[in-house]
């Protein structure tokens, strides 16, 4: 999965970052819970809005080496309003 920047249209600066691809057969795209244009609002409880890449960057990695990651997904109202999703290192759970 890759994820990119979310700018705001009105100012140019980062908002956010969503989903930008989902590999085909992967382990996200078996999963399904993910799809293109999601953003990821919250990581382990750390807010990714408005934050730098370099401090996104950080926060996931500290998310990877975490025995559970807890993640807060939002997506467009007309799909589906929001989703929360707990990822456990060797099961999953929403």
């Amino acid at each position: 999965m890759l994820i990119t920047k979310k700018f705001n249209r009105d100012k140019p600066r980062t908002v956010g970052y969503v989903v930008a691809h989902v590999e085909p057969g992967g382990l996200v795209d078996r999963d399904g819970r993910f799809r293109v244009g999601d953003e990821i609002v919250n990581v382990n409880g750390c807010s990714l809005r408005g934050m730098g890449m370099e401090e996104a960057r950080e926060v996931l990695r500290k998310a990877n080496r975490s025995a559970v990651v807890d993640l807060t997904v939002a997506r467009d109202e007309e799909v589906d309003l929001s989703s929360q999703v707990t990822f456990v290192k060797g099961s999953r759970s929403t």
